[in-house]
């Protein structure tokens, strides 16, 4: 009978495999882990849980909004650095001596800009704004009671924004 000769176990291929993957989850697994713990996800509110129990209340802003029929077109001049806002309303609706307006980046959150424009005039509003990014923004402004929202991709030069139909 003759024999046959053994190879060392680094030698075999099949050991290789059964050690290949494992070994790579393992450093698939300490890469996730600090992928998470060194990167921030700006998309999470912080305060959440907060917002959760006001959503009445921005329930209430929204109908506010419809009630009085509001709508407001913003015309934005990047090369003056100024926005004005021109509401229109119920003819009983009193308006504001001051409007506040959030802009907030789809993704970048170092990019949003909260701006207060005076009342310049019955029903129109301006001020100064810092050049926004191109891109995706969400905008919302907020008065007393209302408020109205609108998502847009700048840049434009005008954008109208209405009241939405709350259930």
């Amino acid at each position: 009978m003759e024999k046959i000769p053994k190879k060392a176990w680094y030698r075999e291929s099949y050991v290789w495999l059964v050690i290949l993957f494992p070994s790579l989850a393992i450093i698939g697994g300490i890469i996730t882990i600090y992928i998470a713990v060194s990167a921030r996800d700006n998309l999470v509110e912080e305060d959440y849980y907060q917002k959760g129990l006001a959503i009445n209340q921005v329930l209430n802003q929204d109908k506010a909004a419809n009630s009085h029929n509001l709508q407001a077109t913003l015309h934005f001049r990047p090369d003056q650095q100024i926005l004005t806002v021109y509401l229109k309303a119920q003819a009983d609706h009193h308006f504001s001596d001051q409007l506040t307006v959030n802009f907030s980046h789809s993704i970048h959150e170092e990019l949003d800009q909260t701006i207060t424009l005076p009342r310049i005039a019955d029903d129109t509003y301006q001020g100064t704004l810092s050049k926004l990014a191109a891109g995706l923004w969400y905008i919302q402004l907020n008065a007393d009671d209302w408020r109205l929202l609108k998502s847009l991709t700048l840049p434009v030069d005008e954008v109208t924004i209405s009241s939405v139909k709350c259930f």
